[in-house]
This record gives structure tokens, C-alpha cells and sequence, in this order.
């Protein structure tokens, strides 16, 4: 039998067969390979811990990158309503392509405002109402909160509460869905009168008080129960 130590005890043997301490080195032996095992262990516990660590960090980074460029894709989206411009603006008639583009989720309020405003109106009324929202939007005018199509429908008071306009309501009425999309290429009845379109319209029967009062004298289209216009009598 070969040493089991180099550094062996009893130096002046060369093998450890016959050895008095032959005992003693083996228990010495097992004890060292039992405390090397745990330390390996350990190291490996280590390492495989830090490749999970790198993992969650890398999948992370994939869904933080997933989520931006859904939200760029989302932002490109709305914002082509004044990018993508293939059909053309009428007072008259609707493109056979879209003028508009906007995402369903904004088509969708669109649809519960003029249902909202004018489920009671001629389509053609309708068609101004979702034209007004539509012009307010592609506006310069810093007046409207432009940054959505959602931020300019619900800007407090500008325009009647949607929040309780079910998809049902909506089946009820599906001119109103048919207006938004005449209007998204392109009808606006309201450059009748506006070449720029109107972004402002009210029911003179509902009006009383400053708010009729700011509207004497100024210039208005008059599209069924409804009354659209640009300005206000700023004098009064």
C-alpha cells in the first residue's frame, strides 16, 4: 500500500500496509475528503445561485424592453392621426380611405361622446360631433389637452361623462359607431362653415346664464339641435 500522506507521520516507511499508524491516517484521510465535500457544495450552491441571479436579470431586461417598445408601438399608433394622412378632409362626403388613424381604444370613446352628445341627432350630427373631437385633437390650439385623444374627450368641462356608456347602449345605437368611422375618413360637416373645422359645439336650449351669454353674435353652423363654432363674445 502506497502512503496515504506524503508529509506521513512515520518517515521511514515507505509503504503503509504494515504500518502501526495505518489506522490513524485513514480516519485522518476520511475526515479531510468529508470536510473538502461541503466546501464544494457550497461553491457549487454559489455558482448556481449566480447564474439564476443573471437569468432573472436578463429576463427582466427582455420584459422592460417588451413593455417600451409596446408603448412606443402604442404612441406611434396615436400619434398618426397627424402622421398618416391618406384620405382627404370634406364637408360634403366621407374617403374611401382614412384620413384618421386611431387606435380601437380611441375610436371606442369616440363612439360612447357621440352617443353621449348626439344619440338623439341625424348622422350628420353625429359625424360633427366626432369631427369636433377629431379637430380638437390635431389642433395647435393649447387650450385642449392634446397629449390623447382619451385626455381631450375627458378634459373637465369640455364634454359630457362617458364613464357610464355601456357597450350595450352602444349596440342600441349603431349609427354612432357609423358616424366615428365617416368621420375618421374624413366627413366633417362642420368645414362647411369652418375651413379649419369647428372644435366647439352646444344645444341652445341647454344653455343659460355666461354660457349663453359668451355665445351672442358669434358665428355658428347649425346641424340639427346643435350649434358649432370657433370663438366665443369675449366682450360679454
Amino acid at each position: 500500500m502506497r502512503r496515504l500522506f506524503n508529509n506521513c507521520p512515520n518517515k521511514r516507511r515507505q509503504r503503509c500496509g504494515d504500518c502501526i499508524m495505518l489506522n490513524h491516517c485513514i480516519a485522518k484521510k476520511v475526515k479531510r475528503k468529508t470536510r473538502r465535500f461541503p466546501r464544494n457544495m457550497n461553491i457549487n450552491r454559489i455558482f448556481i445561485l449566480f447564474l439564476i441571479i443573471v437569468c432573472v436579470i436578463i429576463l427582466f431586461g427582455m420584459i422592460v424592453r417588451i413593455n417600451s417598445r409596446v408603448a412606443i408601438i402604442d404612441i406611434e399608433v396615436e400619434t398618426q392621426i397627424v402622421k398618416k394622412q391618406k384620405g382627404i378632409l370634406s364637408p360634403e362626403f366621407a374617403s374611401e380611405e382614412y384620413y384618421y388613424f386611431v387606435s380601437d381604444y380611441d375610436r371606442k370613446l369616440i363612439e360612447k361622446l357621440v352617443y353621449r352628445e348626439a344619440r338623439g341627432e341625424m348622422l350628420k350630427g353625429k359625424v360633427a360631433v366626432a369631427a369636433v373631437v377629431l379637430n380638437r385633437y390635431s389642433s395647435n390650439d393649447e387650450i385642449f389637452d392634446r397629449t390623447s385623444i382619451e385626455n381631450v374627450i375627458k378634459q373637465e368641462g369640455q364634454f359630457a361623462d362617458i364613464s357610464n356608456v355601456s357597450q350595450k347602449m352602444l349596440n342600441e345605437c349603431p349609427s354612432c359607431k357609423e358616424a366615428v368611422d365617416l368621420a375618421l375618413r374624413g366627413w366633417d360637416p362642420t368645414r362647411e362653415k369652418f375651413p379649419e373645422g369647428a372644435k366647439y359645439f352646444y344645444e341652445p336650449n341647454l344653455v343659460s346664464g355666461q354660457e349663453r351669454i359668451i355665445r351672442e353674435g358669434i358665428i355658428v353652423l347649425k346641424i340639427g339641435n346643435h350649434c358649432f363654432h370657433n370663438d366665443f363674445n369675449i366682450n360679454n
